[in-house]
């Protein structure tokens, strides 16, 4: 076969630079690293809120509003904040590579897949309401 796909002895299709491997491996293997990307962020992230629950005030400003106040306050309402916020952005890494690992087979794939599409409508619709108010509240 000629073109830009050919059929391997197996039956699988490669795409031209893909080096030997697979479509359906390639897509597997950057689906992988993407979550684990995602994961490894979501997990930065989420020490950031844990370091500012108890008391950090480094990189605290780009933050700001009522969120900042009470973190500099020292306010328990805002110390309970960071550490759930915190703890969210953990689910949110673990939840990512549930998604793409073995043991996430353990959790019902509708469940899984429910939660990221809600996690994902909430993101989205808080990140443009803050987009289109700011920093206001």
């Amino acid at each position: 076969m000629t073109g830009p796909r050919a059929r391997t002895g197996s039956g699988t299709t490669e795409e031209p630079g893909g080096h030997g491997l697979p479509t359906l491996t390639r897509r597997i293997c950057a689906t992988a690293w993407a979550a684990s990307l995602a994961c490894a962020l979501a997990l930065l992230s989420a020490l950031l809120s844990f370091y500012w629950a108890l008391g950090g005030t480094a990189g605290l400003a780009t933050v700001g509003g009522a969120i900042e106040e009470l973190a500099r306050a020292r306010d328990p309402a805002g110390v309970a904040l960071g550490v759930g916020a915190g703890v969210l952005k953990v689910a949110g890494g673990l939840l990512a590579l549930a998604l793409v690992r073995p043991w996430g087979r353990a959790v019902p794939r509708r469940l899984l897949l429910g939660v990221a599409w809600a996690g994902s409508v909430l993101l989205t619709a808080y990140g443009g309401l803050l987009a289109a108010v700011g920093h206001w509240c």
